[in-house]
């Protein structure tokens, strides 16, 4: 039961706007590659040196539109695959920076839910042995906000500082029947600091590289299942602590090229867990594993005025089995739509940036397809099948 619980009550954070672990123009624009490519207030979520990206103040919103959808294919063949298909209106997210001197400051916000209700139907849920297709419907509330600055150190060196809180809850309701319904609510809050350097080279281009510490963090989640009291479920999450490396060369031709490479360090974290019904004994690590992240891309100047820039971005999984108890039985899937870096990830990106005197404007389109696996000798390889779509616009004031 507890699988199934899991995947209802955390799907909801799938759906919400928090999808990437990227946000602001510059990011989703190029794919990914902020740690190189960031400009403005976004830089603080990647690389807080990139607030010297320009060398004046600047503020940019950023906002688009999502489709995501995801098919469920179980091992046992008896079972029909499930698939939802979920629309989705990102919340824009809002930052800019402030040139004082040698020293530059930024900022971002970004909501994550504002309460308002969402329902999907046919939500893919294996409980009580075997697997069926629910309603759910669930509420967001949250944000995330960064905070930084900068220092020139010369006027092709320089550092940076951030750090970066996340809060987050959620009510969710699935409904198994007209009665049967289970109820969950799930809230977090954590924030961790961000190291950056940029170095701009004379006539090769920039480099740069990021540093984000690893968080461990508790959260909480309440659990009615059908006419039962309460219960709380006590686990432990955490972010993994990454290193990156990104390079932006000088154009060649009309091209220039861009490039981020990423390192993950994720650690075991421990969850223990009492069902509504029955209590596991056991306390079991999840496998978390390390993952490599790339980004490579390029950009083309059209005119004075417009770039028109690829991208192709590939995220690693970095989530096993998930949490085993002592006779080697998996009692919390570490796999599924509930765990969105669970899933190795293949994305495309394509960009248009129109530069103004006073402006620029962004205009994005991003293709995102996950998998997750199934035990060898499965009739289907793909456990689950994630495809997104996002188109988005942004515009940077300077």
């Amino acid at each position: 039961m507890i699988i199934g619980i899991l995947a209802g009550s955390t799907a909801s954070h799938l759906w919400a706007n928090d999808i990437f672990e990227y946000h602001g123009p510059f990011n989703r624009a190029y794919g990914g590659a902020g740690i190189a490519m960031g400009r403005g207030g976004e830089a603080v979520l990647l690389n807080p040196a990139n607030l010297w990206t320009n060398w004046t103040s600047d503020a940019y919103v950023d906002g688009g539109l999502l489709n995501l959808k995801y098919t469920l294919t179980p091992s046992d063949p008896n079972f029909s695959p499930g698939r939802v298909n979920i629309p989705v209106l990102p919340l824009p997210s809002a930052g800019g920076s402030l040139k004082l001197s040698n020293v530059a400051v930024g900022a971002m916000v970004l909501p994550t839910g504002i309460g308002s209700k969402s329902e999907v139907k046919d939500l893919p849920l294996f409980t009580g042995g075997q697997f069926q297709k629910v309603s759910a419907v669930s509420a967001q509330k949250g944000f995330k906000v960064g905070l930084g600055a900068a220092y020139k150190v010369t006027s092709r060196f320089y550092v940076g500082l951030s750090a970066v809180h996340d809060r987050y809850s959620s009510e969710s309701t699935i409904a198994l029947t007209e009665t049967d319904t289970i109820k969950s609510k799930y809230k977090w809050q954590y924030t961790r600091p961000i190291v950056g350097m940029r170095y701009r080279m004379r006539n090769l281009g920039t480099l740069a590289f990021s540093y984000q510490q690893g968080k461990q963090y508790p959260y909480d989640l309440e659990i009615q299942a059908f006419s039962e009291p309460p219960q709380i479920v006590n686990l432990i999450n955490y972010r993994a602590e990454v290193y990156g490396i990104g390079m932006v060369t000088k154009a060649v031709a009309r091209f220039g090229f861009f490039g981020q490479y990423t390192y993950e360090k994720w650690l075991k974290a421990r969850e223990f867990a009492k069902t509504p019904n029955q209590a596991l004994t056991s306390s079991a690590p999840v496998e978390f594993r390390s993952t490599d992240n790339f980004v490579v891309g390029t950009r083309y100047r059209l005119t004075r005025k417009g770039l028109l820039s690829f991208a192709y971005s590939y995220y690693g999984g970095n989530k096993g089995p998930g949490a085993l108890d002592e006779n080697g039985e998996i009692i919390l899937s570490g796999r599924g739509p509930q765990d969105f870096e669970a899933l190795s990830r293949d994305q495309y990106t394509l960009s248009f940036e129109s530069i103004g005197k006073s402006s620029n404007q962004l205009f994005y389109l991003t293709s995102i397809e996950g998998v997750g696996l199934n035990p060898e000798g499965a009739p289907n390889p793909y456990l689950y099948n994630l495809k997104i779509i996002l188109a988005g616009y942004a515009l940077v004031l300077r």
